[in-house]
């Protein structure tokens, strides 16, 4: 390989790193979360009545369909998703959905919960 082809080589490379790694550092929540979010919102919407269907319809079901939208579209930065706020509120929604039932002081909790991990987002 000649001297010139290598710098050319070498001089593109390190400004397509610098593009690559500019877009993941400032701008990966635009290029990545929102996305995301419409598809975590998709999928709510489009398979709620299927894969829980065990759990009893009520009231409080609906509530915590509107709960989860609200908790996702809350969510502003990638920066929370692996947070311990955001592992509890699951677990816990884990919990909720063992017995098929959610009853207003499990709805009042997640609300808690939720209202809780989103507070650092704002």
């Amino acid at each position: 390989m000649k001297k010139g082809c290598f710098l050319k080589f070498i001089i593109i490379f390190t400004i397509v790193l610098a593009v690559i790694l500019y877009l993941v550092q400032n701008k990966f929540d635009e290029l990545f979360l929102e996305p995301g979010k419409e598809i975590i919102l998709t999928a709510i919407e489009d398979s709620w009545n299927t894969e829980l269907e065990y759990v009893k319809d009520s009231i409080e079901k609906d509530s915590l369909k509107s709960l989860l939208r609200f908790y996702v579209s809350g969510i502003q930065s990638s920066d929370y998703l692996p947070d311990k706020r955001t592992e509890t509120v699951i677990n816990y929604l884990e919990q909720t959905f063992q017995d098929s039932l959610i009853d207003i002081e499990e709805l009042s909790h997640i609300n808690k919960l939720i209202k809780y991990a989103l507070k650092n987002e704002e």
